[in-house]
């Protein structure tokens, strides 16, 4: 599953997509519906949430915001969220 983001459309991974064609079939997203990808969801929320109003002096160092707040955000997930779901009659 792939959506239309710059990544996935370049030059080189349409070629890099055409070289496996023979067994990798791509899905794609619709345009315009990033309801239907999950980690936007995920984007928003670190955008919004835990990088908002904040600026970074280098590259590294927003990366190494980024990785500790989806650490952070990660560790805050059940580990089994469905595992104690019981069907009401």
């Amino acid at each position: 599953m792939l959506d239309n983001g710059p990544v996935h459309t370049s030059k080189a991974t349409r070629e890099a997509l055409a070289v496996r064609r023979h067994w990798l079939r791509p899905e794609w997203l619709a345009k315009g519906a990033p309801e239907l990808n999950d980690i936007e969801h995920e984007w928003k929320t670190l955008k919004g949430h835990h990088l908002a109003h904040r600026t970074f002096k280098t590259a590294d160092n927003l990366k190494t915001a980024i990785d500790e707040e989806i650490k952070a955000m990660n560790a805050n997930r059940k580990h089994r969220p469905l595992a104690k779901q019981r069907i009401s009659a």
